[in-house]
């Protein structure tokens, strides 16, 4: 899960409690949906999304319905390009069943290549396919932090395009810095829900304000 701290260890009041409630009220509707959804939440560096990540995919995994936490990181290898995201993902998803473990492992033992496959190449086969055969009412959350830290195109066109093929009980949160060419791809899609951070909004200011007094006092206790 990596780190185990969360905003609301940090204590963050008002803008930050209210965006993690309309997170959680997002995974949580009881509203019957055709296809897969996305929540992003975007920002500029140092603006909390990272935390706000981890806190989602905390709540997610104590409520049993976390299916993956990914956390880009462009200094660790492996984890500063989407190459293993999608066979994390199907392996994470081969967990939730016994058909879509049976699938999946079928899948693979068909066409050995897709262990090293384009993603483009994997995603029908390793998660569309088995996950359209095993339907489940349970919420499907899969939380990936960071995208800007290890995307491409190719990755960027199966959120836009793919995504919404899966069944309406999958719920994709993603967390990226503001950058132009991620919104171009994201922006307009339906099924994509777009949350901007503005950390110089007042409230937002006062957030960072306890947030810094708060780990500072971490850090003096130490």
């Amino acid at each position: 899960m990596g780190a185990s701290w969360s905003l609301k260890e940090a204590c963050l009041p008002n803008t930050w409690e209210a965006l993690l409630e309309d997170i959680w009220k997002w995974i949580d509707t009881t509203d019957v949906k055709d296809t897969a959804s996305i929540f992003c939440v975007t920002s500029v560096a140092g603006a909390g999304k990272s935390a706000i990540a981890h806190t989602v995919a905390q709540r997610c995994h104590d409520e049993g319905v976390l299916a993956l936490s990914f956390f880009f990181n462009r200094e660790v290898a492996g984890r500063n390009e989407p190459k293993m995201l999608l066979s994390t993902i199907a392996r994470d998803l081969a967990r939730q069943s016994k058909g879509l473990c049976d699938q999946i492992s079928l899948a693979i033992e068909s066409d050995r290549s897709l262990a090293t496959a384009s993603i483009s190449h994997q995603f029908g086969p390793l998660i569309l396919v088995p996950c359209l055969r095993y339907l489940t009412n349970k919420p499907v959350v899969i939380v990936i932090d960071a995208l800007d830290e290890g995307y491409n195109n190719e990755l960027l066109e199966i959120l836009r395009d793919d995504i919404p093929k899966l069944p309406g009980t999958f719920w994709i949160f993603l967390t990226f810095r503001a950058m132009e060419d991620i919104n171009m791809f994201l922006a307009e899609a339906t099924h994509v829900c777009l949350q901007m951070i503005d950390i110089h909004e007042q409230t937002n200011l006062g957030d960072i304000a306890i947030y810094v007094r708060h780990g500072l006092k971490n850090v003096a206790e130490l």
